[in-house]
Parts: C-alpha cells; sequence; structure tokens
C-alpha cells in the first residue's frame, strides 16, 4: 500500500495538468474556427430578375477581386504568398454592380487565411446567404436607323432611357456637345461592341468635345439622344451592342474599387466595358 499511496500525488497532479492547461489557452485559439483555407464562397442574386453574371467581388486590404459565373455563384482566393499574407482582422467584402445598390458581407482573416464561422461566413467556407442586389438605376437604349433624303447618309438614332427605382440618382454623360450648340443630343459618345467579335468602335457625337451633361434621374423615366452617320463609321456588317458612355454619381463606393478594375475604366475607351453594368436593349444590325 505505500508504494501505491507515493504514487498518487504524481498521480492527481497529472489529472489536474490534462484538466485545466487549457485554460492557459487565449479565447481566440479556443474558437471552432478552420484556418485551413484561402478561398470563400457564395452566391449572388438579381432583384430584377436578370442574370446574375459577372458581378464584381471584391475584398479591400488583400486587393483581390473575382466575377460571379452565370449562376451567380463565385470563388473568392486569397494570395498565398504577399505582404498581405499576413493580415488579420475583420474585412468587407463588396458586391458591385454600376447601377445597383452596393452590398457587403463581413469576413474575419487570420495570417492571411479566412477564419470560418466568423462574420458572414458559416462552417463550410461559404457565405451565410445569398448576396441580394436591388437595382438603382434602369438603363434602357433603343436604336433606330433613318434614311435622310437631304444627304443621302443613314441616320443612326440612339435614345437612352433612364429611371431610378428608388432614389434620385445624378448621371453624368462626358464628352457631351455644349448645351447652346446641341440642345437636344445629350449623349456625348458610345461604344459599338461587335457582339461576335467583341471588338469594339468609339463613336462621338462632337470629336473632341469635353463638355459634362449631368441630369438628375427620378422614378419618371429621362431620355437622351445622340445622332451620328454610319456611313461615316468604317465597321464591318454584324451585330453589334450600342453601349451608352455615361458615368453614375456614387458617393458610398469604397476608395479603390474603381482603381482594381483598371487605370483606365472611366476613360472613354475599351476599357470603360470593365465596369459591370446591366443595361437592356441597344441591338443594332448593320448589314452594309
Amino acid at each position: 500500500m505505500r508504494t501505491i499511496n507515493s504514487f498518487m500525488p504524481v498521480l492527481l497532479l497529472g489529472i489536474y495538468l490534462l484538466l485545466f492547461s487549457g485554460c492557459t489557452k487565449s479565447p481566440l485559439s479556443e474558437d471552432k474556427t478552420s484556418l485551413g483555407t484561402r478561398q470563400i464562397r457564395g452566391a449572388v442574386t438579381i432583384d430584377d430578375g436578370s442574370s446574375p453574371e459577372n458581378v464584381y467581388v471584391w475584398l479591400p486590404g488583400f486587393d483581390v477581386g473575382t466575377a460571379t459565373d452565370a449562376n451567380g455563384k463565385f470563388l473568392l482566393s486569397l494570395p498565398s504568398s504577399s505582404g498581405q499574407s499576413s493580415l488579420s482582422g475583420v474585412f468587407t467584402v463588396y458586391f458591385y454592380l454600376a447601377n445597383f445598390y452596393l452590398d457587403s458581407a463581413k469576413v474575419f482573416t487570420r495570417d492571411g487565411a479566412f477564419v470560418y464561422e466568423k462574420g458572414d461566413v458559416n462552417k463550410n467556407g461559404e457565405l451565410s446567404a445569398p448576396r441580394r442586389m436591388q437595382r438603382l438605376l434602369r438603363i434602357s437604349t433603343t436604336v433606330k436607323r433613318l434614311n435622310s433624303v437631304v444627304t443621302n447618309e443613314d441616320s443612326t438614332v440612339v435614345q437612352v432611357s433612364l429611371q431610378a427605382d428608388v432614389n434620385p440618382v445624378t448621371v453624368i454623360f462626358p464628352n457631351a456637345c455644349p448645351d447652346r450648340e446641341c440642345p437636344d443630343h445629350r449623349i456625348g459618345a458610345v461604344l459599338l461592341r461587335n457582339i461576335a467579335s467583341n471588338e469594339i468602335f468609339v463613336v462621338q457625337m462632337s470629336p473632341g468635345a469635353t463638355s459634362r451633361h449631368l441630369v438628375t434621374v427620378g422614378r419618371t423615366p429621362v431620355m437622351r439622344t445622340m445622332y451620328f452617320s454610319l456611313d461615316r463609321v468604317f465597321i464591318s456588317p454584324a451585330v453589334y451592342e450600342v453601349i451608352p458612355y455615361l458615368r453614375i454619381e456614387r458617393g458610398e463606393l469604397p476608395p479603390g474599387l474603381m482603381d482594381s478594375l483598371g487605370p483606365d475604366v472611366l476613360a472613354l475607351g475599351p476599357d470603360y466595358l470593365k465596369i459591370p453594368f446591366r443595361r437592356e436593349g441597344g441591338r443594332l444590325e448593320v448589314t452594309r
């Protein structure tokens, strides 16, 4: 009995250390979280029923972005090694369409990896609920072809209808003709995208114009117009999408979001199409 009793203090000490050693760990290390991935998944829906494809998903801090697929799903990956690979904290993932309200989700990272079961991310590394994009401004474009008996040229008329869904929106038409010269023609430029080849052509109402035309759009549709002659635009026969060149004044966009899309996305040129919009109409068929 003396032999067994001599080991009792050691046995009790071992049990004590086993039961209470966890008390020395930090609360963060006790979280039931997973750091085994640098990816999160999710989905986006569009409230007007349009395609959920190509919604821009952006995470500042890490400055990584991606786009949703045809089903509105996305996979956002953190860099595996960089100066940002050790970032820890709470970050906001943004969901962006230019003419929709901005949506967001909260995520946690530790040492450059996502922490699951934190913020809006569940234990499987997925957003707990799809993000729903609400339309800010409806953009509808109609294109008509007219023949002038005076000039014997085809005149293409582009009309853009703008309508705010909820709150008034300020729309800017850059490169517009000055009001005193073109009082009825306020669209400064359009881009023609060849649907088959994706080749882009830029057409300006008044080449070299630098004026800006601003319009406040409410729930009553506002129309703006542009005329140009296809006889003076050297494009091949094809089906084109006519895209009005405009900007939407939005003060709530986080710093760096537009820059993350590219250095020249606001300029009149092909990079402008990197800005994700939802537009309606705008089909032009050129047969000669």
